[in-house]
């Protein structure tokens, strides 16, 4: 199992988070998000991955900012399409992680995400009805 907190943006508390070594912590590169990290990226102890998360964002923009901010992984919970997802991680250096969100309830069809397995590390699935809309609000961040 892997551990990864998600919508870090006060200095405190990434520390704080940090301190309790997840495996992952994630920062919201979507500006519409009220958790949206406005480059408050700081170094971490090594072994935690540093996940930007991103929706519906150009090629450009997501490299731009795993470049900038040394990410070891991008989460992608927009309408990424598997063309999209494979030219990205084209462009990627191989050890990035590339996290493809979908969203999931009783009825979610699990035959939708095979055409996505050669080119997504992992996959998040998350009980929210509607991610985006979740993710614009502030909330518990609750998946």
């Amino acid at each position: 199992m892997k551990l990864k907190i998600c919508g870090m943006k006060y200095p405190e508390n990434i520390l704080e988070v940090g301190s309790l070594l997840p495996d992952y912590m994630g920062f919201i590169f979507w500006e519409k998000s009220a958790r949206y990290c406005n480059g408050n990226v700081p170094e971490l102890i090594k072994t935690i991955k540093k996940v930007g998360v991103f929706v519906d964002q150009s090629q450009e923009e997501i490299l731009e900012k795993v470049a900038k901010y040394n990410l070891q992984a991008v989460q992608l919970h927009g309408h990424e399409s598997v063309e999209f997802l494979s030219e990205l991680k084209n462009q990627l250096p191989k050890k990035i992680e590339i996290i493809k969100v979908f969203s999931a309830d009783e009825n979610f069809d699990f035959e939708i995400i095979k055409p996505f397995e050669n080119v997504c590390d992992y996959f998040c699935l998350t009980q929210k009805e509607n991610c985006l809309a979740e993710m614009e609000q502030l909330s518990t961040g609750a998946s």
